[in-house]
């Protein structure tokens, strides 16, 4: 049983770039594997589950009720930051946004949120903010812990960029990793508030399939541009709901 603070945060770091860099993503961009392929995609999943699968393996009660309240504990009447983040982000995304990209139609766009919450993104939050997050907070600052989180969890993503075929590979790696820096302040604020993992894999998986539904360049230039803009409004709106929504990160840390 693992119980002290380094130990438990090494062992869920470790399982979880072992098997997504050793087994995963890392192997494929090593042996170029592509994504087309059936054993690539199905490389790519296991890579994205891999957060989910070391956070379970980390947990001191592993049982199924134990797993229900990890998963399903919401602080009393906090549904409403869900909402209010929600729209913020679908705001965010919206004034940052050139058009539809086509890549999926609107009848579509429940199956693939649910998709996204449970495979495709917002699993991964069982690891990042609900393991990752709190441990380091027991030692750390909640603003240390979030953007060392983000950092790590933006370079997790790392291999992603030499793989053939994999649409993050749409806009250079350092804004990737800035976004998910900004990102993880975000998602742990929304924890902090509501004390919901569940939470956080909602928003995580609504940001998933707007930013493939909306933000998408055919060129280089394009994506710098429409990404610099849309850190410049997430910026400002940030700025807005922290002010005017009460919730203020500074505040929240303390």
């Amino acid at each position: 049983m693992v119980k002290s603070f380094p130990n438990k945060l090494v062992l869920f770091l470790s399982l979880t770039f072992f098997m997504t860099w050793g087994l995963g993503w890392g192997a494929m961009a090593i042996f170029h594997i592509p994504l087309t392929s059936s054993i690539g995609n199905v490389m790519h999943i296991f890579s994205g589950l891999s957060p989910t699968i070391a956070a379970i393996m980390c947990l001191e009660d592993k049982s199924l009720s134990g797993l229900k309240i990890f998963l399903f504990s919401i602080k009393r009447n906090s549904w409403q930051y869900l909402i209010l983040f929600s729209v913020l982000l679908l705001l965010v995304f919206s004034l940052s946004s050139v058009g539809i990209s086509g890549r999926f139609s609107n009848s579509l766009i429940l199956i693939l949120l649910i998709q996204a919450i449970l495979i495709g993104g917002g699993n991964e939050e069982l690891g990042w903010r609900g393991t990752m997050q709190p441990l380091l907070e027991e030692k750390i600052a909640y603003w240390k812990s979030s953007l060392l989180t983000g950092f790590v969890w933006g370079f997790w993503h790392l291999p992603l960029w030499f793989i053939d075929g994999i649409i993050q590979q749409q806009f250079p790696y350092y804004q990737f990793l800035i976004y998910a820096v900004i990102f993880s302040f975000v998602l742990a604020t929304l924890y902090r508030k509501t004390q919901s993992i569940l939470f956080c894999m909602i928003l995580h998986g609504l940001n998933n399939i707007v930013l493939i539904r909306l933000l998408y360049y055919k060129s280089r230039f394009s994506i710098d541009s429409r990404l610099n803009d849309f850190m410049g409004n997430f910026s400002v709106l940030s700025q807005f709901r922290y002010r005017h929504a009460g919730i203020k990160i500074v505040l929240l840390s303390k």
